[in-house]
């Protein structure tokens, strides 16, 4: 698992460098389609009939993927990485401390919230972020978190033997990377591509989508739910360090402490989900 983020990281990194040259839009349908036929060789999704009561939910699942990847690729011009990773993160906390019904899950909802405020620039404490980053980075959250939904959704309508979850992914991979072809060639100019720019597009590819799939995969046959959750709560944190040590990337101590709060917020919604199902199925 943390090989799977630091991939992801670095993966960002790259990104972060190529996109004066491309351009957002051009380098997600570039990233979205190299690590479609990634997948495709991976999952060879052709073995299984193609499901088309669950049509509706792949376009949506793939929609949801491709704006969510320009979206946080368009906030990295304004944003450091890990901060641009933080906002984005908060999307999907929100998904899961919408379901509190404890009280001490407000302690991470004062958490999340106080990291929120720390980083917005409301105050004489805050440093001054761009709103533009901020929103775009926030949009990809929201993005993320219909992601989770719709991936929800295609697990319960399907069944492991009609469409395995690699088969899923490599599906809404596919159909984002068909959405956002037509808008990353009309707004890019694939004339700028040389070797090196192929290079560095398909190595983005590489660690943002294909490798850290694949060693999450991997993580998930030794990991409990619990403890995948807890880890990829430092997702944040990881980038900030990422942009830090390649991209001399420097954040304020009020920032660190904000990061340090939503992935404290993270975390802890995550472990105590995981305990109150342990009661339940103890109860049971």
């Amino acid at each position: 698992m943390i090989l799977s983020m630091l991939s992801i990281s670095l993966g960002a990194t790259l990104a972060k460098g190529v996109l004066p040259v491309l351009g957002g839009p051009l380098l997600t349908a570039l990233r979205l389609s190299l690590a479609s036929g990634l997948l495709l060789i991976y999952a060879r999704p052709w073995r299984y009939q193609f499901p088309w009561k669950a049509s509706r939910l792949i376009i949506i699942y793939g929609a949801t993927l491709g704006i969510m990847n320009l979206c946080f690729y368009l906030s990295l011009k304004f944003l450091p990485l890990g901060i641009a990773m933080a906002f984005e993160f908060i999307g999907p906390l929100t998904l899961a401390l919408l379901g509190t019904r404890q009280r001490q899950d407000f302690i991470w909802i004062l958490s999340a919230i106080a990291g929120v405020v720390l980083l917005m620039p409301i105050s004489k404490i805050s440093t001054a972020l761009d709103p533009v980053g901020i929103a775009l980075a926030l949009v990809a959250g929201l993005c993320w978190a219909l992601y989770i939904l719709a991936g929800r959704r295609l697990a319960v309508t399907t069944t492991e033997k009609e469409l395995p979850g690699a088969v899923i992914v490599t599906m809404g991979m596919c159909a984002g990377a068909v959405g956002m072809a037509p808008i990353g060639l009309s707004l890019g100019n694939l004339t700028r591509m040389n070797t090196p720019l192929w290079l560095l597009v398909l190595c983005v590819a590489l660690l943002s989508g294909a490798i850290p799939y694949t060693l999450e995969m991997a993580a998930l046959k030794h990991l409990s739910t619990k403890t995948y959750g807890i880890l990829i709560s430092l997702e944040p944190a990881i980038g900030a360090l990422s942009g830090y040590l390649f991209l001399s990337e420097h954040i304020s101590w009020v920032q660190g402490i904000a990061i340090a709060l939503i992935v404290t917020a993270s975390a802890g919604s995550t472990y105590s989900e995981s305990q109150r199902r342990r009661l339940l199925e103890t109860a049971n």
